[in-house]
């Protein structure tokens, strides 16, 4: 898994193709194929390995540039990604999605406490905007966020 994740780091999908398995090389059949898909997904820029709860699965957070891509779509700067493993002779391979977790952000909904984004932002802002849980030895509140250049910035604060 370790190899797959640096060779994405690298920007190296020929090489991060090496390490899927059967069941993978059967939807993506090529390199090419494989670099395609790999076009449609944030770029990955870091990883950190964690211990898994599952014997065939492997748990990573992996980092992205964060933004709001008119191709890929919403790109948050941190995932957690549970790949699940392969047995080959000589060791493990990797399915080719992983199963993606990003905590526990929501999607702005249309509703009382989102007119005045809509007003301000037209309801666009349904696509793009991302609502965080603030949690702390105070009130708990939440944060809509938007992706602005390589960074997200607060657009709002709700109770």
């Amino acid at each position: 898994m370790e190899g797959l994740l640096s060779d994405e780091v690298d920007a190296d999908p020929a090489a991060s193709y090496r390490f899927l398995g059967d069941p993978a090389r059967e939807e993506y059949r090529d390199v090419a194929e494989w670099t395609r898909r790999r076009s449609q997904r944030p770029a990955t820029t870091g990883f950190e390995i964690e211990e898994p709860e599952v014997d065939d699965t492997v748990v990573a957070v992996v980092t992205h540039p964060p933004g709001l891509d008119p191709f890929i779509g919403l790109s948050p700067a941190r995932e957690r990604h549970t790949f699940t493993g392969v047995e080959v002779d000589g060791g493990w391979l990797v399915e080719s999605e992983p199963e993606v977790e990003l905590g526990e952000v929501t999607e702005l909904l249309a509703g009382p406490q989102s007119t005045d984004l809509i007003a301000q932002y037209s309801t666009d802002i349904l696509a793009w905007a991302r609502v965080m849980p603030v949690t702390g030895p105070v009130t708990p509140f939440s944060v809509v966020v938007a992706p602005i250049g390589d960074d997200w910035r607060i657009l709002a604060v709700a109770d």
